[in-house]
């Protein structure tokens, strides 16, 4: 971990300055593949968030995750 965020600092210290397109394609599909996961995570978690105190935490936080990010 400390080496990716190493790299990551260093990559971003090179970048400071400079005009850097967006590949929104890319970030689309990001996106578009957490937003199915959130869902199939919603559709596991909500028949045992009634039942367990934890899993309902699991839930909201997803419910809480999928909203800020497409809400």
């Amino acid at each position: 971990m400390l080496g990716v965020a190493a790299y990551v600092s260093i990559a971003a210290i090179g970048r400071i300055g400079a005009s850097v397109e967006v590949e929104s394609g890319a970030m689309l599909i990001v996106g578009a593949i957490g937003l199915a996961v959130n869902v199939a995570a919603l559709l596991l978690l909500r028949g045992g968030a009634r039942e367990s105190l934890n899993v309902k935490g699991a839930y909201l936080e997803v419910v809480a995750d999928t909203w800020v990010r497409w809400g």
